[in-house]
């Protein structure tokens, strides 16, 4: 379900070398910011909650 609201999703992205060669790739991001903006925020908090 979309809400047609704005959002914002800051990230970083780490990359790991050796020898001119990327070995190691990760992003790091926020699921709260993304559910919200696709309006499944409780649920995702929901299904959290009873682990």
């Amino acid at each position: 379900m979309a809400t047609d609201t704005p959002y914002q999703l800051d990230y970083i992205t780490v990359l790991t070398t050796h020898q001119g060669l990327i070995t190691r790739y990760r992003d790091y991001w926020n699921p709260l910011a993304a559910a919200a903006a696709a309006g499944t925020l409780p649920e995702l908090l929901d299904s959290q909650a009873t682990r």
